[in-house]
């Protein structure tokens, strides 16, 4: 039986399916096949790249062993996208601060909602530092100063409720403390709206707050799609398939816009954050933006010469401010009270640095700032455990630096978790150190081996905010309570698979009182 027999005699299907899988395999691996990117890396599988090892063990379990297995800087796929993982600090302060102009923007390629594409985490270029300006304002140390009492008052209920909880003589999971804390401190500073959460911690406001990092956006079947398929990203934005939770975001949205109505209406005296954004004016602007090349005068968005934000960017903002604030907060404050417990003689070390400056006084923006044992203490607790594994860049245009060859339109991921458990800078790297924040340490150290907020002029708007909150609760709590590690307390902290640094199990602390 000749060849042309064979061929005459699979049925016209069958060959239409061989073909058509055939098809479907020449473009799951044609970009593994077509990259320019020379760099080493795991290998991919078909379609999911390297996604079934980020599945089975984990983001940060399986960028370690990357780091590991390929050096400082490797790439990998994200089903069809590649990334350039970067864990070298030259190289992440020539993308984010020298070659700022050529990685200005995000690399994003979930289909976002309109909402999420208004954020200032999204924004993109000459809109992106339109928008940072009219934020930055915001937090001045004056702007700082006049949101103490808010968050004093805040603080307050937290003291009485841990006051509470010493009576019943056993440990607690910290960690829903203390976005009970995060979650008023941002509704009061941050839009003058009072909650009960630190004495409901199911009240409504909080769970939804919560719902938006418990999610998994790598289990929506749009996210995952767009993996396999990127130009169906469009598609799927249209149609409104996107990677938020769509009855989250309405829920803080309806609320942000109710309370922007009411301050269109009649402004308020509070001088919190979205106050000081619609109070925003041209020549707040010129003053913030000086020494950042950015032309406010000149700039056009949407073809009207634009002075402060629309009502969809005030929301999205906000929604930024409210999510991310509240989380990241939280998190970092848990984890320097469980640092404190393990490590009792850092905490013996804080409390004693802390009675000795305010002598009983109740911790304001100026005071805090002068702990210098308390910066070391928070800095360390953030290079342990940073609220994400890192961030992303996308390049403009092809570039090549410090001999890595980076193509146009490349998502690099900048490691910062990987970094700042890098022993090669941090000698025994899980220990909770203080003291390798010392000056003399931070000169001999590379300045670019601990970005818990980013680095360059697309770093965390927020920091300086968020770092007064710590601080501020911190002393308060220090004052009246101690934090022990009990029975029950998991060391060390087994961590949730997501991007997001959050323990699996919680962060389960004892609490004593300091009076006698």
């Amino acid at each position: 039986m000749g060849l042309t027999d064979v061929v005459s005699w699979v049925p016209a299907w069958l060959g239409y399916l061989i073909a058509f899988i055939l098809l479907i395999y020449l473009y799951g691996v044609w970009p593994y096949l077509t990259s320019q990117i020379r760099l080493p890396g795991p290998k991919p599988t078909v379609f999911f790249g390297n996604l079934i090892e980020v599945y089975k063990h984990g983001v940060i379990p399986t960028d370690m062993s990357n780091l590991k297995k390929y050096g400082r800087v490797y790439m990998s796929w994200t089903g069809r996208i590649p990334t350039i993982y970067v864990s070298d600090p030259d190289l992440v302060k020539q993308i984010c601060v020298k070659e700022f102009q050529n990685f200005p923007n995000r690399a994003i390629h979930a289909p976002l909602s309109p909402l999420q594409r208004s954020m200032i985490t999204s924004l993109k270029d000459d809109h992106w530092k339109f928008v940072r300006s009219v934020l930055s304002p915001a937090f001045s140390s004056g702007k700082m100063r006049k949101m103490v009492p808010l968050i004093q008052i805040c603080i307050d209920r937290l003291i009485e409720n841990l006051g509470d909880l010493v009576k019943k003589q056993r440990s607690i999971d910290i960690k829903p403390v203390m976005e009970g804390l995060t979650m008023e401190v941002i509704g009061a500073v941050g839009f003058g709206i009072e909650t009960n959460v630190q004495n409901d911690l199911n009240d409504r406001f909080l769970i939804m707050a919560r719902r938006v990092f418990q999610v998994n956006s790598l289990t929506k079947i749009p996210v995952i799609l767009t993996l396999f398929f990127p130009f169906m990203r469009p598609i799927f934005e249209a149609l409104n398939m996107t990677a938020d939770s769509g009855e989250v975001m309405d829920f803080f949205a309806k609320m942000v816009k109710h309370t922007i109505q009411e301050r269109r209406q009649q402004p308020s005296p509070r001088k919190d954050l979205l106050q000081v954004i619609l109070d925003s004016s041209v020549d707040d602007l010129k003053e913030t933006v000086a020494d950042r090349d950015v032309d406010v005068d000149a700039l056009k968005m949407d073809g009207v010469k634009r002075k402060t934000l629309t009502d969809k960017e005030v929301i999205a903002q906000s929604l930024v401010f409210l999510l991310a604030g509240f989380e990241s907060t939280a998190t970092a404050v848990s984890h320097l009270l469980y640092s404190l417990a393990i490590y009792p003689e850092c905490q013996d070390k804080l409390v004693e640095e802390i009675d000795e400056a305010l002598k009983g006084g109740a911790p304001t923006y100026d005071n805090v700032m002068k702990l210098p044992y308390l910066e070391k203490c928070l800095c360390e607790a953030q290079r342990l455990y940073p609220a994400i594994r890192g961030n992303s860049r996308m390049s403009r245009e092809a570039i090549t630096i410090n001999g890595i060859y980076i193509p146009a339109n490349t998502s690099v991921m900048l490691m910062g978790y990987a970094l700042q458990h890098d022993e090669t800078y941090w000698p025994d790297p899980e220990k909770f150190d203080p003291e390798r924040w010392s000056p003399e340490q931070k000169a001999a150290r590379h300045p670019y081996v601990s970005i818990p907020f980013g680095a360059g002029p697309r770093n965390c708007v927020g920091m300086r905010l968020a770092q007064l909150e710590a601080k501020m609760s911190v002393v308060a709590m220090l004052q009246r309570f101690r934090f022990i590690r009990a029975p029950d307390t998991e060391v060390p902290l087994k961590m949730k698979k997501g991007s997001f640094l959050l323990p699996e199990n919680g962060i389960r602390l004892r609490i004593e009182s300091r009076e006698k």
